[in-house]
């Protein structure tokens, strides 16, 4: 899908989480996937990039379904969800 890069459901629930990853973005191309974001049925969509543009740092989403995810946040989940080794696996 080119707005999303992974799509995850809920079995019992059936929501529906939407991610897009980037290795680079800034503000302007989160506020694109965001008006995008509006035409979607999801229950959450998280916008995760490795290396947010400066234009990006502090931008909170409007809309309260959009998180955006970098920096120390992002390491924190990666690590408490125990995805290290995924992550040092496909740096290689």
């Amino acid at each position: 899908m080119k707005f999303i890069d992974m799509q995850y459901i809920e079995p019992i629930t059936g929501n529906r989480y939407d991610v897009q990853v980037k290795s680079g973005a800034g503000k302007k191309e989160f506020e694109e996937y965001a008006l995008d974001y509006k035409n979607h049925q999801t229950t959450k969509f998280y916008f995760i990039t490795f290396n947010p543009d400066k234009t990006l740092v502090g931008v909170v989403s409007e809309n309260p379904k959009i998180e955006i995810l970098y920096g120390e946040k992002l390491a924190k989940l990666v690590f408490d969800l125990g995805l290290l080794n995924w992550v040092l696996r496909k740096s290689y």
